[in-house]
């Protein structure tokens, strides 16, 4: 032997990328759909809570000489469960994403291992 490797060639597609396609492929690893929507959602619901705060701190600071402890109250329940629900929204949508790469690993070595030998060896 030489020394030398062997190189393989990578060419290049020419085709665009089709979110039919996408989808197509995604849905090939059978995704729990509950989980991207239960994730949005609270993603959603934690978005509100945030803008929710700076308007309950407005009014807060607007009567700070007749200071309210219940909005004082609302405005500290609303910022932690804002950021309690987002974390659990990025946690959920985190294992959706992480379920469908393994799904989709596991179709491609599904898929390798059934190719003939010839695609295996350089």
């Amino acid at each position: 032997m030489h020394g030398s490797r062997s190189q393989v060639s990578v060419e290049k597609s020419n085709e665009k990328f089709s979110f039919v396609d996408f989808f197509k492929l995604i849905n090939q690893t059978h995704p729990h759909y509950w989980q991207l929507i239960v994730g949005i959602l609270l993603g959603l619901i934690s978005t509100v809570a945030n803008l929710l705060v700076p308007q309950l701190a407005q009014k807060i600071i607007n009567s700070f000489k007749n200071l309210n402890p219940t909005i004082i109250t609302i405005t500290i329940t609303v910022f932690i469960g804002g950021i309690l629900i987002s974390a659990l929204s990025g946690l959920i949508l985190g294992i959706f994403g992480e379920s469908v790469v393994a799904n989709l690993r596991k179709l491609l070595w599904n898929k390798l291992l059934h190719l003939p030998i010839k695609y295996s060896v350089p």
